[in-house]
């Protein structure tokens, strides 16, 4: 389906229930959308749209799904299954990122299966118990996958003992945001100590500027002596070193305020 027919829908949706809590649309009908396209004046037949509902329904990994067949069929949008689907695909591309694709192979059998012990998960996966065991460890460690200990005895010691691994989402959402926050805190106390140890280039960098703009402002010498006094100006307070140290101030900073906005970015996505 086109975005512009997505949208259509979704608007549709809302007026049936403008609840913005709501977990999910309420059941819309083919016909509403049909109805709602006429309003619109939008040239959209009912065969275009039962066609691209079959297909989204199809490929939308239960995003949106079909819970009838009266009024042309009724079509639900589920939020929830959204940004689930949306988390998932975000924590494995860290997981790919921070530790290995094999590792996310390992996580979405897991999460697809629930319980699981190391010797199932190495034989599905067909990788060597050393790799699997070592991969599942490095989850751990970051919480992209949890573990219950299931004891034959009451006495759960060790050699009676299995681990079962499984996923709880939420856990490791918010080990991530944790996370995320603290990087973000500890570039800001950096970017802040930058600043404070590099205030007097700032200051000798504006008076160089407001004494340039005063020459630039002077009606009573020519072009060519304004030029002279300028760089004049320029030696007295900004020597070499004092320009590199300035220059790398300004790279530094740039750099901070980058890892900023895409951490802020990454935290949204969370």
């Amino acid at each position: 389906m086109s975005r512009f027919n997505e949208f259509l829908w979704i608007e549709v949706a809302e007026l049936k229930s403008p609840n913005p809590d709501s977990n999910q649309t309420p059941p819309i009908t083919l016909m509403d959308v049909v109805r709602a396209a006429k309003e619109a004046e939008m040239t959209i037949t009912k065969q275009d749209l039962d066609w691209a509902f079959a297909l989204i329904v199809d490929d939308s990994r239960g995003i949106v799904r079909k819970a009838g067949d009266s009024g042309g069929g009724l079509f639900v949008l589920d939020f929830d299954k959204a940004l689930l689907l949306a988390v998932d695909s975000h924590v494995d591309s860290l997981i790919r990122e921070q530790i290995d694709s094999k590792a996310v192979r390992i996580r979405r059998l897991i999460r697809a299966r629930g319980y699981l012990e190391e010797e199932t998960i190495d034989k599905t996966v067909m990788m060597s118990a050393k790799q699997t065991r070592d991969l599942l460890y490095s989850m751990l460690e970051e919480n992209y996958v949890c573990v219950k200990p299931i004891g034959r005895t009451n006495d759960f010691a060790p050699a009676r003992t299995i681990g079962l691994y499984y996923v709880d989402q939420p856990q490791t959402v918010r080990t991530l945001i944790e996370s995320t926050c603290m990087m973000l805190r500890n570039i800001i106390v950096r970017r802040l100590q930058l600043e404070k140890d590099s205030k007097h280039l700032l200051e000798r960098q504006l008076k160089m500027v407001n004494i340039m703009n005063g020459i630039d402002a002077s009606q009573n010498i020519d072009e060519e002596e304004k030029r002279q006094q300028k760089a004049e100006v320029e030696d007295m307070y900004m020597p070499a070193d004092v320009r590199r140290d300035l220059e790398i101030f300004q790279k530094n900073l740039s750099l901070l305020h980058t890892s900023e906005i895409e951490i802020e970015k990454e935290n949204d996505n969370l």
